[in-house]
């Protein structure tokens, strides 16, 4: 993630770059609330997983059809109906665009 910083006048005064590696994000996966077949991820609009997670497989770097996973998703949610996702296991999903990022984060 970065952001650009400016001088009080507006003008380019640097940028600070932030890493963290994805599968940290999935570290706070728990079997217990999410059960085997649940899932944890963070999709990017261009359609790579930069993590993620279904029991004790994490993936990094699957790539996907972005707008074809969304329209899943979307009408998932318009029908209250199961998804079928990455690893083709129907589940239920709640998903969230990260505000500000090209990031999708599902449950």
């Amino acid at each position: 993630m970065s952001r650009r910083l400016n001088r009080r006048d507006g003008s380019f005064a640097g940028i600070v770059v932030v890493s963290v590696d994805p599968t940290h994000f999935a570290a706070y996966y728990n079997k217990a609330v999410l059960a085997e077949r649940g899932v944890l991820s963070v999709l990017g609009q261009d359609g790579v997983y930069r993590v993620r997670r279904s029991g004790d497989v994490t993936t990094t770097g699957l790539v996907v059809d972005y707008a074809k996973s969304m329209a899943r998703l979307e009408q998932a949610e318009r029908d209250g109906q199961a998804v079928r996702d990455a690893d083709n296991v129907e589940r239920y999903v709640a998903y969230r665009k990260v505000a500000g990022y090209p990031l999708i984060v599902d449950r």
